[in-house]
């Protein structure tokens, strides 16, 4: 089990520009044309002297016109590299900056804009033994994106709902399938699950491994903080699983005190929480 971003590049040595090992997104999914306010999520190292050097490739949800809603760990820089700040101003060096690109793929985007910000939750552990517990983020946008924006869940919805299998969609960027390499990156795809409370950790929804009678699609590298939602309403955060892309796959719920209570910060929770409505399937 890991963490579902995809690692596109490395800092190490000589700074160079590198390879990452093969990972894969929405496995058995298929193209997505119809959840336009799921994003891409690029992480990127500036340095003197050099293009931008991309690190970490993720999703997420645009939830306002300048907030998008992630995992905590897409924050998170490569293993031995330095604690950079965030970009915060034209010509800044030695910084990392995060762009977020809209449109149905990444490599042609419809529009696109940087981070002004980026916030984990406070609670959230990246050294601790469930690693996914609290993985949730929130980007404050530098320039708004036009919509459309999915909804919040209302209060323990999502717990009501899954306590038993139900199914939900899936949506990331990434590869569509097992041993792809990163170049190959571009396409939203979506795909169909089956969700329940995880028993361990009841933050989380488990996605557990398809059987044969049940060819639910599976996420995994470059899934990590895209949404399950029902219609256009966000029910919880993709955050980890098994890195062979077989699943299971387990998702941070965004109906829970601890999940609203930060969400608040950013948004008015009035407002952004859906309806019947926002919960019906196209």
């Amino acid at each position: 089990m890991k963490f579902l971003r995809l690692l596109i590049g490395s800092l190490f040595a000589a700074l160079m520009l590198a390879a990452a090992p093969t990972a894969s997104a929405i496995v058995d999914g298929k193209a997505d044309t119809s959840h336009d306010y799921v994003v891409f999520v690029g992480q990127q190292v500036i340095l003197p002297g050099g293009p931008p050097i991309n690190t970490q490739a993720c999703s997420g949800t645009l939830v306002a016109p300048t907030i998008v809603v992630t995992a905590a760990h897409c924050s998170l820089l490569p293993p031995g590299a330095p604690p950079f700040p965030l970009c915060s101003a034209p010509g800044q060096v030695f910084c990392v900056a995060y762009v977020v690109r809209q449109g149905e793929n990444m490599r042609e985007p419809d529009a696109e804009t940087t981070a002004q910000s980026f916030a984990r939750h406070p609670l959230f552990c990246a050294t601790c033994s469930f690693l996914a517990n609290h993985d949730l983020g929130v980007i404050t946008l530098s320039a708004p994106l036009e919509g459309p924006y999915a909804k919040l869940p209302r209060p323990d919805s999502v717990a009501k709902r899954f306590r038993k299998d139900k199914q939900t969609t899936i949506v990331g960027f990434g590869t569509d399938s097992p041993g792809a390499p990163p170049s190959s990156l571009g396409p939203r795809r979506e795909g169909k699950v089956e969700a329940t409370l995880f028993g361990a950790n009841p933050n989380l929804l488990e996605l557990p491994v398809p059987s044969k009678k049940n060819r639910d699609a599976v996420a995994c590298n470059g899934d990590s903080g895209g949404p399950l939602v029902k219609g256009r309403t966000l029910q919880a955060v993709i955050s980890f699983g098994d890195t062979s892309c077989g699943g299971p796959t387990f998702a941070y719920r965004l109906d829970t005190d601890a999940a609203r209570s930060f969400l608040a910060s950013f948004l008015d929770l009035g407002t952004s929480e859906g309806g019947d409505d926002d919960e019906r399937d196209d």
